[in-house]
């Protein structure tokens, strides 16, 4: 529900929605009053920035924790296997972009000229902007797991090396909610740990490791055990399990990589756009909506966590892929 806030500059009331407010907003109705309350309240030195700069301590601590071997980019510590997946994933995804269509932009007149040309130039340059954008995700991403994988790369638990199968996996759990608090949903998350120099609690896992945990976690919770409550679970669990059979043609296991167990196995959209279908159709449980479907034959197939993030990420799974023919041939 949106709260109710007063504009610090003008006084005027206007709601807010709550996740705003957490990431600092909420105190003003509009950048014009915002303009006029920093001009007179946060220049020079009533700024709380104004003239402060980092200790020799903090600086000391910053250019001992990069410099040297510590960093992952230093003098060819990062192997050259990684490079080629680095430039792999950049690649495939930068021809990806390219079949984008650039959709036209009709911007009012009203708005201002500097707005109006950073518009026209987002649009005429999306392609390239896409491109770099990505490109800074690999890097932010790859040193991020160099890091907290103490320069392994692979998976705490299995031993994962595949870069594309790798993510970031709060020890203490609670994850989403941290992400929600410091507004650092997605690749932001990267940066944030760079920001603050690579703080505890981190490691790093595959995703099937990531999802296992997770599952664990829940199933290790105190359920209700009326009888209402396990009809629904296992209805649901049965639910499941007669979609996975008969999207894997009674093989119950990845069509990708040959995964076998029935927790780690998804629903994968073949062409995409799983997340669009989701909020178009305004589905809660994606095998509950394919038996009301009556299970259509086409679009769908059966992958575990790994092959199905990858594909949804970077266009294609490293299973079966030899990195140095695929970039030969581009």
């Amino acid at each position: 529900m949106p709260v109710d806030c007063k504009c610090l500059e003008c006084g005027k009331e206007f709601k807010v929605k709550p996740y705003a407010i957490k990431r600092g907003r909420g105190k003003f109705c509009g950048k014009e009053c915002q303009y006029k309350w920093m001009s007179k309240n946060n220049c020079g030195d009533k700024n709380p920035n104004y003239n402060n700069r980092w200790s020799d301590e903090r600086k000391k601590e910053f250019s001992e924790s990069r410099m040297g071997d510590k960093n992952p980019f230093y003098k060819g510590v990062v192997s050259e296997e990684h490079k080629l997946k680095l430039k792999l994933i950049h690649t495939k995804l930068t021809n990806a972009n390219k079949k984008l269509e650039i959709p036209e932009v009709k911007l009012d007149s009203s708005i201002l000229d500097k707005k109006k040309y950073m518009g026209e130039y987002y649009v005429k340059n999306m392609e390239k902007l896409k491109s770099r954008q990505l490109l800074n995700y690999a890097n932010n991403k790859y040193e991020v797991l160099y890091w907290y994988s103490d320069g392994l790369m692979k998976c705490g638990i299995c031993g994962e090396d595949h870069i594309e199968f790798l993510c970031l996996d709060h020890i203490e759990d609670g994850g989403a909610d941290h992400r929600r608090e410091i507004g650092a949903g997605g690749g932001r998350i990267h940066q944030y740990l760079l920001r603050n120099l690579f703080p505890e609690g981190y490691q790093v896992l595959c995703n099937n490791c990531n999802y296992l945990k997770e599952y664990n976690r829940v199933q290790n919770k105190d359920k209700s055990q009326s009888i209402h409550a396990i009809r629904v679970r296992t209805q649901r669990l049965k639910l499941r399990l007669q979609t996975l059979y008969r999207y894997s043609n009674g093989l119950m296991k990845c069509e990708c990589c040959g995964e076998e167990d029935d927790r780690l196995l998804t629903i994968d959209h073949i062409n995409g756009g799983g997340k669009q279908h989701f909020k178009d159709n305004n589905i809660k449980n994606l095998c509950e909506y394919l038996h009301y479907k009556h299970y259509p034959e086409d679009g769908y197939r059966v992958l575990c966590w790994n092959c199905n993030k990858s594909h949804g990420q970077y266009g294609y799974c490293p299973h079966g892929t030899v990195v140095e023919d695929k970039i030969k041939e581009e």
